[in-house]
C-alpha cells in the first residue's frame, strides 16, 4: 500500500490543477508551483527586495499546502484501491489511474496568466 500511495502522489504532484494565487490566480500542478517557487527564490538571493520576497513566500507556502493536501489524497485513494479492487486487478487498476491521470493533464486543464496569456493548456504547454 505504501508503494502506491507514493505512485498516486507522484503523479498528483505533476498533474492535478490545484488553484493558485500569487499576484492573479490560477490553476496549476503543484509541481509547477515548486519551479516557479525556486525561480523566484534565485531571483530574491541575486538581487533581493520585499516583493521577490513575498512573491516567493506565497510560491513556496501554496505549493507545501498543495503537496499535504495532495498526500492526502493519495493515501485516500490507495486505501479505496486496496478495500475495492482484488489483488489479482491492483497493478492494472493502480497503472490505468496514472494513465489516467496523465491522459486527463494532456487536455486543456490548467490556466495562469503567466502562460499563454490566461488561456487553458496542458501539462506539455505549461512546461514548455
Amino acid at each position: 500500500m505504501e508503494s502506491t500511495r507514493r505512485i498516486l502522489w507522484a503523479v498528483l504532484l505533476l498533474t492535478l490543477p490545484v488553484p493558485y494565487w500569487v499576484m492573479e490566480g490560477g490553476w496549476v500542478p503543484t509541481f509547477w508551483l515548486f519551479q516557479l517557487a525556486g525561480f523566484t527564490l534565485a531571483v530574491l538571493a541575486t538581487e533581493g527586495g520585499s516583493i521577490v520576497g513575498l512573491i516567493t513566500g506565497l510560491f513556496v507556502a501554496e505549493a507545501l499546502l498543495a503537496t499535504g493536501l495532495l498526500y492526502v489524497v493519495a493515501r485516500l485513494a490507495a486505501r479505496a484501491l486496496h478495500r475495492t479492487v482484488p489483488p489479482s486487478w491492483f497493478t492494472t487498476s493502480v497503472v490505468a489511474t496514472v494513465i489516467s491521470l496523465l491522459g486527463i493533464s494532456m487536455l486543456h486543464v490548467y490556466a495562469t496568466p503567466l502562460i499563454a496569456g490566461g488561456a487553458r493548456v496542458n501539462l506539455l504547454q505549461l512546461f514548455a
